[in-house]
């Protein structure tokens, strides 16, 4: 995730200050101007993409 504004936002606590980024897991808790949002990591979809790639013979 990549901080472009002029406000910090905070992954799991940590302030991510403008022009910095951070990588998110599974569970991260990400602030914005006080609104905590929970990433998930959807692990169904990651898993349907590739058995598509691999139908279709693109490198994964």
């Amino acid at each position: 995730m990549s901080s472009e504004g002029k406000r910090p936002i905070f992954v799991d606590g940590r302030p991510v200050l403008q022009g910095n980024k951070v990588k998110l897991n599974h569970n991260s808790v990400i602030e914005i101007a006080g609104l905590r949002f929970v990433f998930f990591i959807n692990l169904d979809l990651i898993s349907a993409i590739r058995q598509e790639a691999v139908k279709v013979n693109i490198p994964v």
